[in-house]
């Protein structure tokens, strides 16, 4: 079921086995989702090529998971996202800032917040990704 949830592109991934987002994205890999880690400087993550920034994925991206870190520039981040066609701005352990949220909102995307990868099974597969 979770293969359905496309190309998930994951901000803030952190490429050490002792942080949360290395754990819970090794498991999304293992359930078959497609991942498009995005870890600046950095070659692959398990395997997968990796990209500094969302801009530089080709195609577009149905989900993008972000783990904020300090000095990550969430909005920027927003403002990629929705350039990418993004279906679901999905905010690990955190919750989205105004502006954010209305940016979001304005472009017609689904925002999930203070979540975990299972959590409903990604929210029932992102409510079909938002129900096309």
């Amino acid at each position: 079921m979770l293969e359905s949830l496309g190309r998930v592109a994951v901000v803030g991934l952190r490429n050490e086995p002792i942080f949360k987002s290395y754990g819970l994205t090794e498991k999304l890999i293992d359930y078959g989702v497609k991942i498009l880690p995005v870890i600046p400087k950095c070659e692959s993550f398990l395997g997968i090529p990796c990209y500094d920034e969302l801009q530089h994925i080709a195609g577009e991206i149905d989900i993008v998971q972000v783990y904020p870190e300090t000095g990550l520039n969430v909005l920027k981040v927003v403002q990629q996202a929705i350039q990418k066609g993004t279906k679901v701005f999905w905010i690990e352990d955190s919750e989205a800032s105004e502006p954010v949220r209305k940016l979001l909102t304005e472009a017609k995307v689904y925002v999930m917040e203070q979540e975990s990868p299972s959590a409903n099974i990604v929210r029932t597969v992102c409510r079909s990704l938002v129900c096309h």
